[in-house]
């Protein structure tokens, strides 16, 4: 039996710091045999409209040099939450671990609304195009309610077309059979 034979070494590293208090920065790197990659990103506080995200990385593999880029904007209050965030990738970016098709674009945005005691309202659209296989969308509807002191209902609807046609419903019901720890 052979034990701790994990492959080849891999390193990596990621520091995310708030500079200010409108401001946060993150570095991430990482290396294996095949691949490095480094990328930097930043998260600005604008006012009270949202967070604006934006950030680059780069890798260098056998299949030459490649960049990703993101850009994305959120926003948070207690009663309605909006965010959308866009993802592009070139051809040769690579990254550890990443053995399906290589993604050109994805991006993704939703809306969630609280409706107090009557529960919450979300929604979400996801959208992957890869290089070389089929584009994927995911649209997705859910409503949340509590049900009693404790326990609360979840029923969520899913669509996927691309590659992949089908519908998913779920209905969650979690009934904590232990008393729930308090924090002080």
């Amino acid at each position: 039996i052979k034990t701790l034979d994990y492959g080849g070494a891999y390193a990596s590293g990621w520091a995310r710091h708030g500079i200010n208090e409108v401001l946060t920065g993150e570095l991430r790197g990482e290396a294996d045999e095949h691949v490095t990659a480094a990328g930097v990103g930043a998260d600005v506080l604008v006012g009270n409209i949202g967070v604006f995200s934006a950030g680059v990385a780069t890798s260098q593999s056998d299949r030459g040099n490649g960049t990703k880029y993101l850009v994305g904007f959120d926003r948070q209050t207690p009663f309605v939450s909006v965010g959308a965030r866009m993802y592009r990738a070139s051809e040769q970016y690579e990254e550890i671990g990443n053995f399906g098709p290589r993604f050109s674009q994805s991006w993704n945005a939703y809306a969630r609304g609280s409706m107090g005691r009557y529960g919450s309202v979300a929604a979400g659209y996801t959208s992957v195009r890869y290089y070389g296989a089929n584009s994927l969308s995911i649209y997705t509807a859910s409503y949340s309610v509590n049900v009693s002191p404790r326990a609360f209902l979840t029923l969520t609807a899913s669509r996927f077309t691309g590659g992949l046609d089908q519908m998913q419903m779920l209905a969650l019901l979690p009934i904590p059979l232990d008393p729930l720890p308090r924090a002080s």
